[in-house]
């Protein structure tokens, strides 16, 4: 903790002292017990204490870095048409019929999370930036977003299974699959921020079993060549859009596909092969 924390309400007892106690020699669990038993920390004492520190955590609160939902740039570079024409192109398929769980992937400030929602009984808002997800979070308590869940997960290095062996806490594929996934303003940064060959992305996608709605940026577009500047020429050979479209059409049927006025986004609709 840093030396301004040192003065913060409920620092010296339920901090620093409590670290100091705890880092004394008690003589093992009898002596704990002995040491504990005369002051009288009976059941009304515990509960007072755990109420008072509830009280100090209820009045925390972070504050996410102003700007964080544009701070990767991407929602900059849509002109108002794009953005009407992206909404509406994910609202005829959210609506095209029910799915009960959606998978939207880089959600971002849930702006297709909450069209979603028009089709979908429940949809799982993802993305790497705690910034975006606290501030949907908060958005969606006060408003009453119920059938949204955010979530921060980084999709390129998910959290794995945790606890013993493992299993006390599931990776995120074991927990549920989507009905629908959307990947919006998503492969980019994966291909190319995160290194991961084009194919091995759209199997990925393939392999959650679900639908898609996908967005592929052309090589052309700002955010992309922002993410290609520092890199060495050459690099990335497979992020190209006729790669693209022949990985997606291996793993889906594409059922409709739609280039943007700016050029350089294409959406694409696409489902699991035999459906």
């Amino acid at each position: 903790m840093s030396f301004r924390d040192r003065f913060r309400r409920g620092y010296t007892t339920n901090v620093f002292l409590a670290a100091r106690f705890e880092g004394r020699d008690l003589g093992g669990r009898a002596g704990i017990k002995s040491q504990l038993k005369p002051p009288g920390l009976g059941k009304r004492l515990i509960i007072a204490n755990v109420t008072k520190v509830r009280k100090l955590v209820s009045r925390l609160e972070w504050s996410p870095p102003e700007g964080v939902w544009v701070g990767c740039g991407d929602h900059n570079t849509y002109t108002d048409d794009d953005a009407l024409r992206k909404d509406a192109f994910v609202r005829s398929v959210a609506t095209s019929r029910s799915w009960p769980p959606v998978w939207d992937l880089g959600c971002n400030n849930g702006r297709h999370s909450r069209i979603a929602t028009e089709g979908a009984r429940h949809v799982v808002a993802i993305d790497a930036d705690q910034g975006s997800v606290e501030l949907l979070y908060r958005q969606l308590r006060d408003g009453g977003g119920g059938k949204i869940l955010p979530l921060t997960q980084n999709i390129a290095d998910p959290s794995p299974g945790l606890g013993w062996r493992g299993l006390e806490h599931g990776p995120l594929l074991d927990r549920g699959r989507p009905d629908l996934v959307l990947a919006l303003a998503l492969v980019h940064h994966i291909a190319i921020g995160a290194n991961v060959p084009v194919r091995e992305v759209i199997d990925w996608l393939a392999s959650l079993g679900g639908a898609l709605v996908v967005e592929f940026p052309t090589r052309e577009h700002p955010m992309v060549q922002k993410l290609l500047a520092p890199k060495r020429d050459g690099v990335h050979p497979d992020y190209e859009r006729g790669f693209f479209e022949r990985c997606l059409h291996d793993a889906f049927d594409v059922r409709r596909r739609e280039q943007l006025g700016s050029g350089t986004r294409i959406l694409y609709f696409a489902t699991p092969r035999g459906l």
